[in-house]
């Protein structure tokens, strides 16, 4: 029987130096050409002619790097015959490594003299002798490639200057003097509050005389973009509205969501305004009479036992989202509104009525309501002409300066009174009205569909987060984010989701 002899140690040592000059070779030649596939591409780059990224590039210089190292390896390898047919070459050892290696299997004396031949001439061969020809080309070639990537990594392109600013002249003209004129006169005369309505003034007044000696338009625009920017604070400032509305908006009940919609002066026609309050008013007024009133024959005390928890859930409400809102309790309009709930005196806000219902029948109780709903009517409608004065000062003024000259105008602050209510109301584009009243089921979402909420990582209800997206939304439009025409397309994207297709077409 035959067996595979192993070859000597002393070929063994050779071989395994023959196989490292083959891997510290490919080695080398990866690294060389990963470093030159990464640099060339890292240049043009950076001089802008290929417009992949810096961590697609670092992955082509691996590539480059794996692919060239695994081509040079696969053609410096050597087999055993390859490595034996070397040394007789290079050694001139008559083949006697190639038939030691040819004959290894063979027992017979004759092949075991020839190994051991052929052993002690290899013994004599030093391991140096077998090595890497033209290392210093390999190495070379590395460090040239390294330079040309330093090189890549090192550069930053010159930034071309940018092109000369033709700045275009300016020149205020009487009209728009006599104009300004008039608009500080007319702030400063105003029903507006102080400190505001003095603080507006003044800056009109600055504006002004910023404006007399400007000499471009750049210098126009610059005071004119600083003066709106004080304005708007002022106008915003001036007014708890939207943040008042907004909270009270935010309770769970029909009825204080009526309320919200009430006091949003920001949609009441002009000319029209105590018309559409009232209107507004009634519809929470409407909120406190017990659906079953008009029944053959109701249930009276669960009616007044309805109507009384009602009361005092609202006023709650009421307390709890003028806290919420952050607004000053000194704040007028937080103090009416705090009076529509609370009050206990001549006047009886919703927590002494519901207090009050204990003692009193149905018919009695809605007396009191409509006497209550009576006396609140004018206090309410006074902080909110207050309001609508100062906002409507303030945002004249930044209309006014616009128009003169050619500047964009400001997104003005208003409610966002918007829910997944099926119901429509309030007169105006952003406000949805709630349920269709305080006594009943509720809000009616349009779907009961969970979804979950990339925010919190919870699964709510599509009316919810779709709220969260608009919200999300109308505060970028009002940052100036997007155009006219692209604020109209989301608007109607919303209204969209919100009420559905009117028209099937």
């Amino acid at each position: 029987m035959k067996t595979d002899i192993k070859p000597s140690r002393s070929f063994t040592k050779l071989k395994n130096k023959s196989l490292g000059n083959a891997i510290t070779a490919s080695v080398l030649v990866g690294l060389t050409l990963g470093a030159l596939a990464s640099s060339v591409l890292l240049w043009l780059f950076k001089l802008d002619l290929i417009a992949i990224g810096v961590p697609f590039i670092a992955l082509i210089g691996i590539g480059a790097f794996l692919l060239s190292g695994a081509g040079t390896f696969f053609l410096l390898h050597r087999s055993d015959a390859a490595i034996a047919r070397m040394l007789d070459r290079r050694f001139v050892l008559h083949e006697r490594v190639q038939t030691m290696m040819a004959y290894r299997t063979r027992e017979e004396t004759i092949y075991a003299l020839q190994r051991e031949d052929a052993e002690a001439v290899v013994k004599t061969i030093p391991g140096r002798s077998v090595k890497i020809r033209f290392l210093w080309l390999y190495i070379l070639c590395l460090v040239l490639s390294s330079l040309v990537l330093l090189g890549a990594v090192l550069y930053t392109p010159v930034e071309p200057p940018p092109p000369p600013v033709e700045e275009v002249p300016f020149e205020i003209t009487t009209i728009q003097i006599a104009a300004m004129e008039e608009l500080i006169e007319y702030v400063n005369s105003s029903a507006m509050e102080s400190p505001y309505r003095e603080n507006i003034g003044l800056t009109l007044s600055t504006l002004l005389d910023e404006l007399k000696i400007a000499t471009t338009v750049t210098e126009r625009d610059a005071s004119v973009g600083k003066a709106l920017k004080a304005i708007y604070n002022e106008t915003d400032a001036s007014s708890s509205a939207v943040e008042i509305i907004e909270a009270l908006w935010g309770s769970r009940s029909d009825t204080v969501k009526h309320l919200a919609e009430a006091l949003n002066y920001y949609v009441w026609q002009k000319g029209n305004e105590w018309d559409e309050y009232v209107s507004g008013l009634a519809d929470v007024r409407v909120g406190y009479v017990h659906p079953d009133s008009t029944a053959e024959n109701p249930d009276v005390e669960k009616m007044v036992a309805d109507v009384t928890a009602l009361l005092a859930s609202d006023s709650a409400d009421i307390v709890v989202s003028l806290t919420r809102s952050g607004i000053d309790p000194s704040d007028a309009l937080y103090a009416a509104v705090s009076q529509f709930a609370t009050a206990d005196g001549d006047i009886k806000g919703l927590s002494a009525l519901a207090a009050l219902a204990e003692a009193l029948n149905y018919t009695a109780l809605e007396g009191e309501i409509d006497s209550a709903f009576s006396a609140v009517t004018p206090i309410l409608y006074a902080a909110l002409e207050k309001s609508s004065v100062n906002t409507g000062t303030g945002e004249y003024a930044m209309r006014r300066i616009c128009d003169l000259f050619e500047h964009a105008l400001p997104n003005f602050e208003r409610p966002i009174l918007r829910d997944s209510s099926t119901e429509s109301g309030g007169g105006g584009d952003e406000t949805v009205s709630g349920g269709m009243g305080g006594i009943g089921s509720g809000t009616v979402f349009g779907s009961d569909d969970l979804v979950l909420d990339p925010y919190t990582d919870k699964y709510v209800e599509y009316g919810t987060i779709l709220d969260k997206y608009y919200s999300l939304m109308f505060g970028k439009t009002e940052d100036g984010d997007y155009t006219e025409e692209q604020i109209a397309a989301l608007k109607k994207y919303f209204e969209i989701l919100y009420g559905g297709f009117e028209d099937q077409d």
